[in-house]
């Protein structure tokens, strides 16, 4: 009995070591200037979502990443991963390709240690991609549907922001970020909003309107702040119809600070809580009211 556990061990070992050898030679051909061996890159991007046994791997591509996972070593987990995103980005040819082996390995697996890399990758690919854009914020928004980890979520927003940074009209990025703004903490919202105003228009009122909800309702200031802030700058620029929202914002924290003054006067107890909220409100009116002058006046110091 002994001897066949030291037998399974000895193949296990051997089995991992060939396929690190092959990950490293891989990257070893990557790192060098020449292109000469595209065909044997190609073959192993292939391999990623086939169940073909490989005689690199000892077994299928499942079955050696299976055992970086079983290992918990995370190192080697991140290095297969950015070996496949390294792909993405150096072929144009070999991109779409990529993006569907890091698809499939974030599907198998959906641990916040797989899936943060996998996204990482697939934001550096789609910042230089165009034509995989779309299938990456598919992949994402599935994600984070799913995988509600803050990590995971941060990785996901920076991704997008990749995407809508190099990209205009790349309005699809709007669907997980929308859904994160209202389930989101704190830093996952501000990170959103960084990302949504990539692509922020005055044409497409959803985004608009969910920045116009958190300067009046959401319980952080520096959210308030910051979703106002974009709307005033984006105003600056942009088509009438996102200054009209800036304008109508502008009247409902008015009456919001109206509204927050008789309740302070009904509660002379325990009040601490309003006069917190006005505070930050009366903040708020006054970026508005900057960025409306810089409508009507230019830009003002």
């Amino acid at each position: 009995m002994k001897q066949n556990k030291t037998d399974t061990n000895k193949q296990s070992f051997t089995k991992v070591l060939s396929g690190d050898h092959y990950i490293n030679s891989l990257d070893s051909l990557l790192n060098s200037q020449k292109n000469d061996n595209i065909n044997e890159i190609k073959t192993f991007v292939s391999s990623v979502c086939s169940k073909e046994r490989k005689e690199e791997f000892n077994g299928s591509f499942d079955d050696y990443f299976n055992a970086m996972l079983e290992q918990n070593d995370p190192h080697k987990v991140e290095k297969i991963i950015h070996l496949i995103g390294k792909i993405g980005s150096k072929f144009p040819q070999l991109s779409e390709s990529t993006v569907d082996a890091l698809i499939h390995i974030i599907d198998d697996h959906m641990e916040p240690q797989v899936c943060c890399p996998a996204i990482r990758e697939m934001g550096k690919i789609g910042h230089i991609r165009e034509n995989t854009c779309n299938k990456i914020i598919d992949e994402i928004n599935k994600v984070t549907h799913e995988v509600f980890d803050h990590d995971v979520t941060i990785d996901a927003i920076h991704a997008l922001y990749e995407i809508g940074l190099a990209w205009k009209k790349k309005k699809k990025i709007f669907f997980p970020l929308l859904d994160i703004l209202k389930r989101g903490d704190k830093e996952e919202k501000l990170e959103a909003i960084r990302a949504i105003r990539t692509q922020l228009e005055g044409y497409w009122e959803k985004p608009i309107q969910a920045f116009k909800e958190l300067v009046l309702y959401d319980d952080d200031f520096e959210v308030r702040r910051v979703a106002a802030m974009s709307l005033g700058e984006v105003g600056a620029y942009t088509s009438f119809s996102v200054r009209e929202a800036v304008f109508e914002l502008t009247t409902n924290v008015a009456h919001q600070i109206q509204r927050l003054k008789v309740s302070l006067e009904k509660n002379n107890l325990n009040n601490f809580h309003i006069k917190c909220r006005l505070h930050d409100s009366k903040a708020i009116l006054k970026i508005l009211y900057h960025y409306i002058r810089i409508y009507k006046y230019g830009f003002i110091e």
